[in-house]
């Protein structure tokens, strides 16, 4: 059994744990890709939400990088200001985002974001590292 930790690092840490309703324009989008991680035992589920990229540690470099990459990118207004992350509405998908990005910016740390639930009202969540992958240990190799 695969089991796939985002713990701690899921969040968009208390550094970002803005409301989304203020990011997303006060309106509602309903998303519809799910996924689903473990937090020991607990399964948790978690919505992408398709165009919006979190910059972690963002910079002046980060910024011209998204704006040359996506021309329509905008940095999406937060209830608290955010030192740590920086959102951004971009007008492709957020997983042909943060390719270019990490192409154009390799040293740039881009994540896509998630949402609690299926709407982007929901609790917002990014992946700044440390993904924990645990194998079952009755699994064996085949060759």
């Amino acid at each position: 059994m695969l089991v796939v930790l985002f713990s701690a690092a899921l969040s968009l840490n208390a550094a970002c744990a803005a409301d989304s309703k203020v990011a997303m324009n006060k309106s509602s989008t309903t998303l519809t890709q799910p996924y689903v991680w473990y937090d020991g035992d607990r399964e948790q589920q978690v919505w992408l939400n398709p165009q919006v990229v979190a910059e972690f540690n963002p910079g002046s470099q980060g910024e011209s990088a998204m704006r040359s990459a996506h021309s329509g990118a905008r940095v999406l207004p937060t209830k608290h200001k955010q030192a740590a992350v920086r959102l951004w509405q971009v007008d492709n998908t957020a997983e042909t985002a943060i390719r270019n990005l990490k192409a154009s910016h390799p040293q740039g740390n881009y994540s896509a974001v998630f949402h609690d639930g299926p709407a982007s009202t929901g609790r917002m969540r990014a992946l700044p590292g440390n993904i924990v992958v645990y194998l079952d240990p009755q699994w064996m190799r085949r060759r």
